[in-house]
């Protein structure tokens, strides 16, 4: 069906449409279908953890959920009974920040990764029955190759022998089951661990014309359910890099820094890709379900969604522009040199200090903005008050800039390292932008799609909340309160309208199309929510606007501490349990 008659779409015309056309897949439309989610509200809270939830992943036939915490704990749910099923003392001596299910293991292998540098295997065979009081068992696989703390994990659809494993001491790990249980090797060292997939440790970059220097501190990584070949990570500067596997170098030590691997795309909004700012940075990204597009969610600024297959529809596009040059362009366009920056990029100026000659001339340039109102109904009226609000889709255009505008985003100068003159890359701009959250509190917040097919983005918010948003159009279509402080993780059913949510309380809340009435707002534990949508998005564009210590409640900064490693860079806050 390629139109609703109504603009919320009709079940039954849905179901009508299932007798015309036998092919039409009526269970994935419905599955997160719009009037489904504006009915999500909380069913339940899981209760097992002692610590914030700082992740949480289904096995591939939604009967499990799997979750990890500060307090070193695995703990696995029924997804039919919504109850734990076994706690697993995993042994870590820090924050668990990712885990998940191996594929193709009949859901017996489980891996984690922490902050203390650590990447665990467990087989839960070993549990022998026993109930949820489970307690310690030794880990099938232990590999201890990393020298800072393990972000994420990432898995390859029907491969039950790898793990792979994103770290922030700018290394990318290949961890292969059938080689070892363990590395390093007894006798020797991390540094000769031949398991480095992707060295970053020269990765970092201030701005797209900048070379490489500085370490790619990596926050996330994920592979193509798709195309297995295709690897996207992200860490902490403005570009997600996607690389394919089959033309990378074999895997190596890290003995000796290398310069990092030439990368197929590099994904990042225009506007951000050369603002140098030191604070922007990656907390996640991920491919659709389809993997045709990605999602970025950034510390500082919005989540944005990218093509992957951008690059091909450009050569494509170009052969057809002559033909449509003299077409007005479709949207309204309005001149933002006076309203624009008044929200963010006077924040910039505030947060980075004094701006440089060129980033003067820069700001004084006129801008025009394509947008769109991202809130659903009648609430984007007024233009200019929907720019504090959040609630468009920015895409800027310096104007006479023709290179922005098809996405080669590098300055024509080049500097020199090492003598050999750096040539800059493009990089693919953003499709749509998804604005109302707040992610500043927490390095680890995820954005997500919803659904098998991917229709829907999700967000978890520093004010509680967690936001859902139409992919297509990028209106904002549910709000919903699911923490006490943070929301970090969204993860939806594989085939249910079901969501799990998790954040800095020890708990996880479960979400189901169970209300009575739709609406735009949701509760959560604290009950019915009264307060305004465009109220709660223009809050949070205003704490997106300060610094991170600014705003951060005292309740919030006591649960948190800071990390000064030996490196002397200053870690972003990261929950502790008192």
């Amino acid at each position: 069906m390629e139109q609703w008659p109504f603009h919320d779409g009709n079940v039954h015309n849905l179901l009508d449409n299932r007798r015309i056309d036998f092919g039409h897949d009526v269970g994935h439309s419905l599955q997160m279908h719009s009037s489904l989610i504006r009915r999500l509200s909380m069913e339940q809270e899981l209760e097992g953890h002692q610590g914030c939830v700082n992740a949480v992943a289904w096995n591939s036939n939604g009967s499990l959920l799997i979750s990890g915490s500060d307090d070193a704990l695995i703990n696995i749910w029924s997804y039919s009974g919504r109850k734990l099923l076994h706690s697993i003392e995993t042994g870590h001596s820090a924050n668990i920040f990712c885990t998940k299910f191996i594929p193709e293991s009949s859901d017996e292998l489980v891996a984690s990764g922490a902050g203390d540098a650590e990447v665990r295997l467990f087989n839960l065979s070993r549990l022998n029955g026993r109930g949820f009081n489970d307690g310690a068992i030794t880990p099938s696989a232990l590999y201890q190759c990393h020298t800072r703390r393990v972000k994420k994990l990432a898995f390859e659809v029907g491969n039950p022998n790898m793990v792979w494993s994103a770290s922030e001491d700018g290394t990318l790990r290949q961890h292969d089951f059938r080689e070892g249980t363990s590395c390093p090797p007894a006798g020797s060292s991390h540094q000769e661990c031949r398991n480095v997939l992707l060295d970053l440790r020269y990765g970092a970059k201030r701005s797209l014309a900048d070379p490489p220097r500085l370490t790619l501190a990596l926050k996330s990584c994920d592979i193509s359910s798709t195309r297995p070949h295709l690897l996207l990570v992200g860490g902490n500067d403005a570009f997600a890099r996607l690389y394919d596997r089959r033309m990378l170098p074999p895997l190596t030590s890290c003995r000796k820094r290398m310069l990092p691997p030439t990368c197929v795309n590099y994904f990042c909004p225009m506007h951000l890709s050369d603002r140098g700012r030191s604070s922007l940075h990656l907390t996640h990204v991920t491919f659709s379900p389809n993997g045709e597009e990605v999602l970025l969610s950034y510390s500082g600024e919005h989540v944005y969604l990218m093509d992957v297959n951008h690059a091909e529809a450009e050569k494509s596009n170009k052969a057809s522009d002559g033909s449509h040059k003299g077409e007005p362009r479709t949207g309204r366009v309005l001149s933002l040199s006076d309203i624009l920056y008044r929200s963010e990029a006077n924040s910039d100026a505030l947060q980075d200090g004094p701006r440089s000659e060129r980033e003067d001339s820069d700001f004084d340039e006129e801008l025009e903005l394509d947008f769109e109102t991202l809130i659903s109904g009648d609430e984007g009226r007024d233009v200019e008050s929907n720019i504090f609000h959040g609630s468009l889709n920015l895409r800027i255009h310096r104007r006479g800039d023709s290179t922005r505008e098809t996405g080669a985003c590098g300055s024509p100068s080049s500097s020199s390292q090492n003598g050999v003159a750096y040539q800059p890359e493009a990089v693919i701009d953003m499709k749509r932008r998804y604005a109302g959250h707040c992610n500043v509190g927490t390095d680890i917040k995820q954005a997500s799609f919803l659904g098998q097919r991917g229709e829907f983005v999700a967000s978890g918010s520093d004010d509680g909340r967690w936001f859902i948003w139409e992919k297509q159009t990028g209106k904002l279509i549910k709000m919903l309160l699911g923490d006490g402080v943070v929301v970090n993780c969204v993860q939806s059913h594989p085939f249910d309208c079901f969501v799990a949510t998790s954040g800095i309380d020890n708990t996880i809340k479960l979400w189901t199309p169970s209300a009575a009435v739709p609406s735009m707002a949701a509760g959560g534990s604290a009950g019915p929510e009264a307060a305004n949508v465009l109220e709660a998005m223009e809050s949070n564009q205003q704490k997106l606007c300060c610094n991170r210590e600014a705003f951060l409640p005292f309740e919030l900064l006591e649960r948190f501490r800071m990390h000064d490693f030996s490196e002397g860079s200053l870690q972003p806050f990261e929950c502790a349990q008192t």
